[in-house]
């Protein structure tokens, strides 16, 4: 099997980021980046959609703060995409001795978004994950539900297992 990347040149994309939320959007037949993290900016809290050819920049009323995560999925049930967790960046002030550039505080967060191609809302469950990073996100079609295990809490590495459950 034979395989190659192609490099797209855009008109218009996201800056230079890492550690971003992306993925395929079902009904909109887009895929949605969200977040992530710059050395220069730090974190990112805006929402992208990609056609295929061209990224275009969507401004929603309402939107997740900005942080870094690889959290989002497509949750067919709700033909929304839900985004959980992350970690916030906040300047310390102080600049790295060696690269000199900014150094930076984190805070794990753990909250929970859906995003309805448009908009963005905060869900407010009455039980939820505790604040972590690096967690794994996913669909489980057989089930119907997103599935989050582990991550990184803020001392620790965690292996616990959730289930998100949406009323209609």
């Amino acid at each position: 099997m034979n395989a190659d990347w192609i490099q797209l040149e855009t008109p218009d994309s996201p800056s230079p980021r890492a550690n971003t939320a992306i993925t395929y959007d079902e009904v909109l037949r887009n895929v949605v980046l969200f977040g992530g993290f710059s050395a220069s900016h730090g974190g990112h809290s805006d929402t992208w959609k990609f056609d295929g050819a061209n990224w275009t920049e969507v401004h929603p009323i309402q939107r997740p703060t900005e942080r870094a995560t690889n959290n989002l999925r497509w949750c067919p049930c709700r033909e929304q995409l839900v985004v959980v967790t992350g970690v916030k960046f906040s300047p310390t002030g102080g600049h790295h001795p060696i690269t000199g550039q900014r150094v930076w505080s984190e805070h794990n967060l753990g909250d929970t978004w859906i995003f309805d191609g448009e908009n963005w809302q905060e869900l407010h469950p009455s039980t939820s994950p505790s604040p972590r990073e690096e967690a794994c996100m996913t669909y489980d079609s057989m089930n119907g539900q997103v599935v989050l295990f582990g991550g990184r809490g803020d001392s620790e590495y965690l292996g616990d297992t959730w289930v998100l459950v949406l009323d209609e």
